[in-house]
């Protein structure tokens, strides 16, 4: 989806396709590249929205085709898209993003980081932000049988002693965030980490 939105109106059916197959390929190889250099990105936010968007945006300059721009009813009439110039404005474009992005949002967590601090403290780190920030608790058996989804078995699942800590040290969700255990839709885990119960039964726990 990235990757095909900023030539969605431009190229033509069969470019799409091509641009959707080497999007996969950007992907994996950019998450890769985040594990590689050890940077932690759980949502993967960066490589999808920044290295699929920058690739997204290239291909404009790529696929386009000068009769695609007028059939979309841009007002530019010329042939930059078959000589290759639109390309290059394409990458002059993505570099000014780049640079923009890196000066505000530098400037901004630079703020933060010499006012009220960037990191958490080192107790509250190990924990977890999940437990500090949302009141996520634990159970206090040191080893639980859990179910996944689909009420998969797995295996046992350790519980380190200090993650018990959260539980009762931490502010817990609202009353109305926790009512019944359930998540934003049917099937999803709670906000109090418990799985919707099976009828006539108590929830259980996710991991």
């Amino acid at each position: 989806l990235v990757g095909i939105t900023a030539s969605c109106s431009v190229v033509n059916p069969w470019h799409a396709f091509l641009i959707g197959i080497f999007a996969a390929v950007v992907l994996y190889a950019g998450r890769l590249l985040l594990l590689y250099v050890k940077i932690d990105d759980p949502c993967d936010a960066s490589v999808v929205h920044g290295f699929c968007g920058m690739y997204g945006i290239w291909c404009v300059g790529i696929f386009c085709t000068d009769e695609n721009v007028q059939y979309a009813a841009y007002p530019n009439v010329n042939d930059a898209c078959g000589s290759g110039q639109q390309f290059g404005v394409q990458v002059v474009s993505s570099l000014v993003i780049i640079a923009w992005t890196v000066a505000t949002a530098g400037a901004t967590f630079l703020g933060i980081k010499y006012t009220i601090g960037m990191r958490v403290s080192t107790e509250v780190e190990e924990i977890g932000i999940d437990a500090s920030e949302h009141g996520a608790g634990f159970l206090n058996e040191q080893t639980q049988k859990t179910r996944g989804y689909g009420d998969e078995i797995r295996q046992d699942v350790p519980q380190h002693q200090e993650l018990v800590y959260t539980a009762t040290n931490y502010p817990q969700p609202t009353a109305s965030a926790m009512s019944a255990g359930y998540g934003m839709s049917p099937g999803m885990p709670g906000f109090n980490g418990m799985m919707p119960p099976p009828a006539g039964g108590a929830g259980y726990p996710m991991y």
